[in-house]
C-alpha cells in the first residue's frame, strides 16, 4: 500500500528561489502538504527529494509528488494528477474547474432510463383500460326487459300458432280416416 499526500489549506510553506526570507517567495498561508495516515503501519521508505529550477520532486513509497513554481504561480501534482494550483495572486484554482463530466453517463443509459419511465407510464395508464375491456368481454349478456304491449302481442301469437297446430292435426286425422275407409272397401283401387 502506498502513502498518499493530502493538501490542506492552513500553513505557509516557504519555497526556495528568488526573494522571500529564504531567498524565495512563500506559498500563501492556506496550503499545507502532509502525508495521509495509512490503514496499517508499515516500514516507511525514506523520501527522496530533488530540487531543480523551481521544481521540487518528492518520491516516497512509489508515489511521486511534484511542486512546480513558475511565473504564473505554484502547481502541486500527485502521481501526475494536478491537486491544486496557487496563482501568483494567492488564490488557488479549483481542481473541479478542470473536471470533464461529459462522459460520466454511458451512451445507452439515457435511452434505457427514458424507456423505463415510458413503460411505467404505459402500465399505469394501460392496466385499468385493459381490465375494463376484459370485464366488459366477460359480462354475460342480459336481455332487455319486455314491455307489456310486446308481451300481450307475443301471447296472441302463441295462441294463434297453437290453434293452427290443432287444425293441422285435425286435417291429418281426417286424411288418415278417409284412407282407411277407402282401403276397407272391396274392389277399391289402391
Amino acid at each position: 500500500m502506498s502513502a498518499s499526500i493530502v493538501v490542506i489549506a492552513r500553513h505557509a510553506i516557504p519555497v526556495q528561489g528568488s526573494g522571500g526570507s529564504n531567498g524565495g517567495p512563500a506559498l500563501p498561508e492556506f496550503v499545507e502538504v502532509r502525508q495521509a495516515p495509512e490503514a496499517a503501519p508499515q516500514a516507511e521508505a525514506p523520501a527522496v527529494i530533488r530540487q531543480s529550477d523551481g521544481t521540487t520532486v518528492i518520491e516516497q513509497g512509489g508515489v511521486r509528488t511534484t511542486i512546480t513554481q513558475g511565473p504564473d504561480g505554484v502547481r502541486i501534482m500527485h502521481d501526475g494528477e494536478e491537486i491544486v494550483t496557487v496563482p501568483s495572486s494567492g488564490v488557488p484554482s479549483d481542481p473541479m474547474d478542470n473536471l470533464d463530466l461529459s462522459n460520466v453517463v454511458p451512451d445507452g443509459a439515457v435511452t434505457i432510463a427514458i424507456a423505463f419511465f415510458v413503460a411505467i407510464a404505459a402500465m399505469v395508464i394501460g392496466l385499468p383500460i385493459s381490465r375494463g375491456i376484459a370485464r366488459r368481454m366477460d359480462r354475460t349478456p342480459v336481455a332487455p326487459p319486455l314491455s307489456p304491449e310486446f308481451r300481450s302481442e307475443l301471447a296472441g301469437l302463441q295462441e294463434a300458432v297453437s290453434s293452427v297446430a290443432v287444425e293441422i292435426e285435425r286435417v291429418a286425422e281426417t286424411q288418415r280416416w278417409t284412407a282407411r275407409q277407402l282401403g276397407a272397401q272391396p274392389g277399391s283401387v289402391r
